[in-house]
């Protein structure tokens, strides 16, 4: 999935439905485990640091070289 198609969980972010966007993102995920911006995008939703970490080593996973995911 392309970053342009995360405009549509972006949207719905906007518009308050943060529960929506993470139950979207988990299946997402699921489907696409590769996603990286769909990690990151999932990442900025959590609020456990302790799951926000797992995001960010899952980002490095697919792209080892991803400096931001590596300082987050």
């Amino acid at each position: 999935m392309e970053a342009n198609s995360l405009d549509p969980l972006k949207h719905q972010i906007n518009a308050g439905d943060q529960r929506g966007a993470r139950l979207a993102l988990a299946e997402l995920l699921e489907a696409e485990p590769d996603n990286a911006d769909a990690w990151a995008l999932l990442a900025i939703l959590l609020t456990d640091p302790a799951e926000q970490a797992q995001c960010y080593r899952e980002i490095l996973r697919t792209n080892p070289n991803d400096r931001q995911a590596e300082i987050w």
